[in-house]
């Protein structure tokens, strides 16, 4: 039966007599195989060269694409880190500078800057720091803006705070 394994079962009389009849069509006729030696290999093996272009082409803007949403993506990261870097100076650095002035100020038996006051302060210096466009030019007038800040967040804390002398 021509080597098929499986038979499709038909739903109805009608159509067992049309599937029946197709099957005995297929064994009376052999099958339309066209003769392999009347065929020149030339013919068989031809490929427009304009789809290969097009081909290779659209690979090589691809993988140029995919190189150049790479190096954006690198380039946000390596900014990302940057930045964070920065904020954890920020924040080691203020509080190494609060435990020193704590000690200082314990011994002369003055205020203890509230934590949250010296990381404001170091914050707002260090934001100059690392601005990329601070030069000698303005830096006057960036230090003058950052002790505007520093004077203002200190007035707003000492007057909703109580602060404690230290002890001696």
């Amino acid at each position: 039966m021509l080597g098929l394994n499986i038979i499709p079962q038909p739903r109805s009389r009608f159509s067992i007599q049309r599937f029946n009849k197709k099957i005995s069509g297929w064994a009376s006729k052999p099958p339309n195989i066209p003769n392999i030696t009347a065929i020149d290999s030339n013919s068989i093996m031809a490929i427009d060269t304009s789809l290969v272009a097009v081909a290779a082409v659209s690979g090589m803007a691809g993988a140029l694409l995919t190189s150049v949403i790479n190096a954006w993506s690198q380039h946000k990261q390596r900014k990302f880190d940057l930045i964070k870097h920065q904020r954890e100076l920020i924040f080691k650095t203020a509080i190494e500078h609060w435990k020193e002035n704590s000690k200082i100020t314990a011994e002369h038996q003055g205020f203890i800057e509230p934590i949250d006051l010296s990381v404001v302060h170091i914050a707002v210096l260090s934001s100059a720091v690392f601005d990329e466009q601070l030069n000698a030019d303005n830096i006057k007038k960036r230090l003058e803006e950052n002790s505007k800040i520093i004077h203002a967040s200190q007035e707003y804390y000492f007057s909703i705070k109580k602060f404690k002398v230290a002890k001696q």
